[in-house]
């Protein structure tokens, strides 16, 4: 009865099963965009569904992180549900390196300033 209030309440007729999470995978890979940005379509689990979800299958979990580490700097900035991708925080330091200030490197990655600051200061005290 009270799933049923649930799914009603939401315009389902049916529970969220595992290739509605799926979905979602493929849309951020195909689409490139982020967990919380695909959650928002309607016809898929909305952010609370996954979280849930995603507690109970942590390797779904893995699976959204492996695909948000893959999407451009600059949709991967939009989210605060990942962190940024250690390949980011590698190419801050390299850029930063050669001299180029917070500004250039967010310019040349497609992030804020902000962005690269954080994910410099995070490698240079040892937790990143």
């Amino acid at each position: 009865m009270k799933v049923e209030r649930a799914l009603a309440v939401h315009g389902q007729e049916r529970k969220w099963e595992l290739p509605d999470y799926q979905t979602i995978l493929k849309r951020m890979q195909s689409q490139k965009r982020t967990l919380g940005d695909v959650c928002k379509d309607a016809d898929v689990p909305s952010i609370n569904c996954w979280n849930r979800f995603a507690k109970v299958h942590p390797e779904l979990h893995r699976e959204a992180q492996a695909i948000h580490n893959i999407l451009p700097y600059s949709v991967q900035a939009k989210t605060r549900i990942f962190p940024m991708s250690p390949q980011f925080r590698e190419d801050c330091q390299a850029l930063r390196k050669q001299k180029l200030t917070y500004a250039e490197i967010g310019k040349k990655l497609g992030v804020s300033s902000t962005a690269v600051r954080y994910a410099i200061a995070k490698n240079s005290d040892g937790s990143g």
